[in-house]
């Protein structure tokens, strides 16, 4: 999810013309280094809120909602968590999502054969994160994310010539990967922590 992260610019661009009119920081964490029992096997396709999920009017930009391959996962990451990556992988997948009137979402859900793993890697994505994003802040995880691992930030990214509000949400739970990046004008902290509830409510029932 963190190679989406880094094409943020991009996707924003994406739903800029899909119709639709730094400081960096280490991520913060809400409970100790320990993964749950939690083990999904349902492939992450089948994980990924849809549109309706996150609000009433979005709908999905369809060249940038599809599954994520391993080699794409693995971009930008050390040589050490590639390694990891590479033996426990099981699926990934990402879902780009437009209200139409400039704001978007891009979500990720991936899964793997080892907890531990997932946990690795999430902490990983996360640090690698939140240097990518202009004037970087640490958030206060929400409560509503029942997760092993959570982290969130606030900052800004470039929509057009304009800068906007960012939000970010990742979390690992059990073997799963889960992350929320929120951007346009109208977007909150308030929204993205509810969107990745129920993000993480669909791992939790898969």
């Amino acid at each position: 999810m963190h190679a989406g992260t880094r094409l943020l610019g991009f996707v924003v661009c994406v739903v800029l013309a899909a119709g639709c009119g730094g400081t960096s920081s280490t991520a913060t964490t809400s409970t100790p280094p320990t993964s749950s029992a939690l083990f999904v096997t349902a492939d992450a396709e089948n994980l990924i809120l849809q549109p309706g999920d996150v609000g009433s009017g979005w709908f999905a930009i369809p060249k940038d909602t599809h599954a994520v391959s391993l080699a794409e996962s693995m971009k930008g990451d050390s040589v050490s968590l590639r390694k990891i990556e590479q033996g426990s992988y099981r699926s990934g997948y990402q879902g780009l999502y437009t209200d139409g009137k400039k704001d978007g979402v891009l979500l990720g859900a991936f899964t793997y054969n080892d907890p531990a793993v997932a946990l690795q890697v999430a902490d990983g994505w996360s640090a690698q994160t939140a240097t990518q994003i202009t004037h970087a802040s640490l958030l206060h995880p929400s409560t509503s994310i029942v997760g092993d691992r959570v982290s969130a930030w606030q900052g800004e990214t470039h929509e057009g010539r304009a800068m906007v509000p960012v939000y970010v949400v990742m979390w690992s739970h059990g073997n799963a990967i889960g992350g929320v990046f929120l951007f346009g004008n109208k977007a909150s902290a308030a929204q993205a922590y509810r969107i990745a509830a129920a993000q993480d409510a669909r791992l939790t029932a898969a």
